[in-house]
């Protein structure tokens, strides 16, 4: 019975492996070679416009990195930065799930506000930080109203201290209707070997 149920359970995570597709991934962790960079515009899948924002992690202010590198939206000149994604394509009327982690500046002083946009859909959203705010997961379901896409990362303030970002991503869910499916066949064979 253990043998069958670490077999489902390798099944299933298969299955989940297989049906969240990603549109768009980046942890920011092969930026710079892995080193810490002020006022970073390098990055291979985003622009940065409107102000600075800076890598931070690898070699130094590893407290500030989440999993080796993250993104201080507010860089050290003073102006806080806007990150905007590459361009990918997306399915109209596809639904996806756009995730990223976030934390306060870690560094005191006044709180953080930013902006999130994903271009595609009608989805956008203001974030307000205090200083000492610890990593969490932001998750947002959103539907796509077009073919083309972009994320957005617009940074208030100005003080060289920001908001936190990290593992940003766009995937399509798996369907729950297939895992329920499979989970079903992976029953009834249970069952029947049982029976036997």
């Amino acid at each position: 019975m253990k043998k069958i149920f670490v077999m489902m359970s390798a099944i299933l995570l298969f299955s989940t492996s297989i049906f969240a597709m990603p549109v768009f991934l980046d942890d920011f962790n092969n930026e710079n070679n892995g080193s810490t960079a002020l006022n970073y515009v390098g990055f291979s899948q985003w622009t940065v416009d409107q102000g600075s924002v800076d890598l931070v992690g690898g070699n130094q202010y590893t407290n500030l990195a989440l999993d080796g590198m993250s993104v201080d939206l507010d860089g050290s000149t003073r102006n806080a930065g806007r990150m905007t994604s590459i361009q990918f394509n997306v399915m109209n009327g596809q639904k996806y799930t756009f995730s990223f982690d976030i934390a306060g500046n870690q560094r005191g002083g006044n709180d953080d506000t930013f902006d999130v946009l994903v271009s595609f859909s009608n989805y956008s959203e203001t974030f307000t930080l205090a200083p000492n705010v610890a990593w969490s997961t932001i998750t947002r379901e959103v539907t796509a109203s077009g073919n083309t896409a972009q994320i957005v990362f617009n940074h208030s303030g100005g003080d060289n201290v920001g908001a936190l970002l990290d593992n940003v991503s766009l995937v399509v869910p798996e369907p729950s209707s297939l895992l329920l499916f499979g989970a079903g066949i992976l029953g009834l064979g249970m069952y029947r070997r049982m029976k036997k």
